[in-house]
């Protein structure tokens, strides 16, 4: 088998097991892992440089289970209207991009009033490269008013 193949292969199989354990955890529910830990955006090189944001906030990444943000967020910009997590056009002017990427990675840290810890699924620094969760960010803080 050629090194190339291998490597294909090799690829296959680790999104087929993500895919796998990600089944496991439903969309804007609680793991009820217990873990503490910060998740670190995994980096694919195998990955566009370019991230389609908006795709990935409405329609998710179904090769590594990583749920639309568009499920429980609204944005107007992406046409969704979900509220089971806060409306993200509504969120704190200093929440900028590097801040957005942090409460996609760490959702537990810093909880919205009125939303439950855990509500916001824990794995999207692994489920997402870093250049999407950085696309994320950006999307959201681009198209958010930003209220007061």
């Amino acid at each position: 088998m050629h090194s190339r193949e291998v490597i294909v292969r090799t690829r296959i199989v680790g999104i087929v097991a993500a895919s796998v354990v990600a089944l496991g955890v439903a969309g804007c529910g609680s793991d009820d892992s217990g873990s503490t830990s910060t998740p670190v955006p995994s980096s694919d090189t195998t990955a566009s440089a370019t991230v389609d944001a908006k795709d990935l906030f409405v329609n998710g990444k179904a090769s590594t289970g990583a749920v639309a943000c568009g499920n429980c967020h609204a944005l107007k910009a992406a046409g969704t209207t979900g509220t089971a997590g806060p409306n993200l056009d509504e969120i704190a002017p200093d929440d900028d991009a590097a801040v957005l990427a942090e409460m996609i990675t760490d959702p537990n840290a810093e909880i919205v009033a009125g939303y439950q810890k855990d509500i916001m699924p824990q794995d999207y620094g692994t489920s997402l490269t870093a250049d999407e969760v950085q696309a994320l960010a950006t999307y959201i803080d681009e198209n958010s008013d930003h209220a007061e």
